[in-house]
């Protein structure tokens, strides 16, 4: 069983959380026992798939693409692993086969730190989602405008995606998929959060958040500009034939231009839902 990403605990006597597989062990601030040294300085990922091995075995890069691109990221070489394919984004394999691996401070990684650029215009989406597919508790988007769609979220317990605020920005591509969505199997209760993000609906075909499949879970400070056509910026229902509870929405401020739905739409199968600060 390999060691896919490890999450680094602060110094001193706390402790410290790494991801094994699907596994998790939990262990004294570990960094000496894994002897991993201080990092090597690096430009980007393209530097980070050159390192001699024999040489190196943690680097901290400047950047994803670019040096100050805020893509920058911490990873440390996985001697014990051969067989991982590289992803691009939580696992680079070197020119001479080595393994490393993405570290993350207090289980919380940077969606720049897996490719996305944040100009409006890059499709971001892929890379995004590889932030929410990567087992970690907390995924930030930084300031910037990411275009996106299509966002499957994680069942993860606890689970948080946030920004800074209005200068985090997720704008819906133009296509007929929500932005953010869940499994609609069945209905896992999360008690996750979205929050501090804005929205730019404009050019969206369907619900800009669409909670269908997810219970527990709180919206708060977010901010929309322009609710899809025909749709919403929020829509909160059960799936499965079952009724969703305890979702909250904290604080949302929606203002639109286009000839959406309501803002904010419930479904029929919801309950146990609170709406505290809608502008």
């Amino acid at each position: 069983m390999t060691v896919n990403t490890i999450y680094r605990g602060v110094q001193g006597n706390s402790s410290a959380q790494f991801a094994i597989g699907d596994a998790f062990t939990t262990a004294q601030n570990n960094d000496d026992s894994l002897n991993i040294t201080k990092p090597e300085r690096i430009t980007n990922v393209a530097a980070l798939r050159l390192l001699d091995k024999t040489k190196i075995n943690s680097a901290e890069t400047n950047g994803y693409y670019t040096a100050g691109d805020g893509g920058h990221g911490e990873y440390w070489y996985d001697a014990t692993d051969t067989t991982t394919a590289d992803n691009s984004f939580t696992v680079i394999v070197g020119a001479d086969g080595a393994r490393w691996k993405l570290l993350s401070e207090d289980g919380e990684v940077n969606v720049k730190s897996f490719g996305a650029v944040g100009d409006g215009v890059t499709d971001d989406s892929v890379a995004i989602q590889a932030a929410l597919n990567s087992g970690t508790l907390s995924v930030v988007i930084p300031d910037g405008t990411f275009l996106c769609d299509n966002l499957l979220m994680p069942a993860t317990f606890g689970f948080v995606l946030r920004g800074n605020g209005v200068s985090s920005r997720l704008k819906q591509k133009s296509s007929a998929n929500p932005l953010i969505r869940w499994s609609t199997a069945s209905i896992n209760y999360t008690e996750g959060y979205i929050k501090d993000l804005a929205f730019i609906g404009t050019n969206g075909g369907n619900n800009t958040i669409n909670t269908a499949g997810v219970g527990g879970l709180t919206l708060q400070n977010l901010y929309f500009t322009d609710v899809p056509t025909g749709y919403s910026s929020v829509y909160v229902n059960g799936a499965a034939a079952t009724y969703v509870h305890d979702t909250r929405l904290k604080n949302i401020q929606i203002y639109s231009n286009l000839a959406g739905s309501a803002g904010i739409r419930f479904g029929a199968l919801v309950a146990d839902t609170t709406l505290d600060g809608f502008i």
